[in-house]
């Protein structure tokens, strides 16, 4: 299993025993895997959120104005700035805000 660690601002993927598989994005200030471990969701420091394959490869933006973003089974839960939480598919598209 791998994991995603913020290192400088910088997301990367590792293995359990630390060594780099790859270098995912930069400006991050959170990242997590999915369950399966295939998509990565990364918040950015201009409070962007991204979704990222396990290569490194840019899926699509999810959401603006974000402070942290995690995944909450197939759906992404993303915590805004004004400290709403909303809950987005995978695709970007808005379900609610608790």
């Amino acid at each position: 299993m791998n994991l995603v660690i913020i290192k400088g601002n910088r997301a990367e993927l590792v293995r359990e025993n630390g060594s780099l598989v790859n270098i995912i994005t930069n400006d991050a200030i959170s990242g997590q895997l999915n369950t399966k471990g295939d998509l990565i969701v990364i918040t950015k420091t201009d409070g962007r959120v991204d979704l990222h394959r396990a290569n490194g490869s840019f899926i699509r933006n999810i959401a603006n104005n974000a402070r942290d973003a995690r995944f909450n089974g197939n759906d992404i839960a993303v915590t805004r700035n004004d400290g709403k939480t909303d809950i987005r598919r995978e695709n970007g598209s808005y379900i609610r805000t608790i």
